[in-house]
């Protein structure tokens, strides 16, 4: 199970910022909403091992992004690009934290954000700082809510985008 946060970590945040169209900055304060799905996994360090992860192991990650009416999957309006390298080592129990930096790609722009993510056992709730974007969320800062929906690896995205 913490084996698919660890892939859906990043990729929340940014889903969220896709359902915005504009191009010009981000000048009010928005709540996006969307859904993450899994895509993507490559391990980057040669002795991964997703039994005993260790400090120094990373990998690599893709999310599809939907919009999202907390019942539903809708149409498809961007994806999450990211990586996450471990800090302290990943029990099986769910102990452990990693580093986190990813990019949403949405119709107005990127969306940066990253972070510290501990591994609890079985599904739970994270909080990303949003630290940039490009295009229409230049000026972006805010934060992103993340919520594992049980174990299918797909979460809920909420991102609260200020000006």
């Amino acid at each position: 199970m913490w084996r698919k946060r660890l892939v859906l970590i990043p990729a929340v945040v940014v889903a969220a910022l896709v359902a915005t169209t504009s191009v010009s900055a981000v000048n009010k304060p928005e709540v996006i909403r969307i859904l993450e799905v899994p895509e993507g996994f490559t391990p980057l360090s040669a002795s991964f091992d997703f039994a005993q992860l260790k400090a120094g192991d990373s990998f690599a990650f893709v999310q599809g992004l939907y919009t999202w009416a907390g019942t539903k999957r809708g149409k498809r309006i961007g994806h999450i690009d990211g990586s996450c390298q471990i800090v302290t080592a990943i029990s099986k129990t769910g102990g452990g934290t990693s580093y986190c930096t990813a990019s949403a790609f949405l119709p107005a722009g990127q969306l940066l954000f990253q972070g510290f993510q501990p591994f609890t056992a079985g599904p739970g709730t994270y909080v990303y700082p949003i630290t940039g974007g490009t295009g229409g969320y230049s000026n972006a800062r805010g934060w992103v809510d993340l919520k594992d929906i049980g174990s299918s690896g797909k979460t809920a995205d909420v991102f609260h985008i200020l000006t």
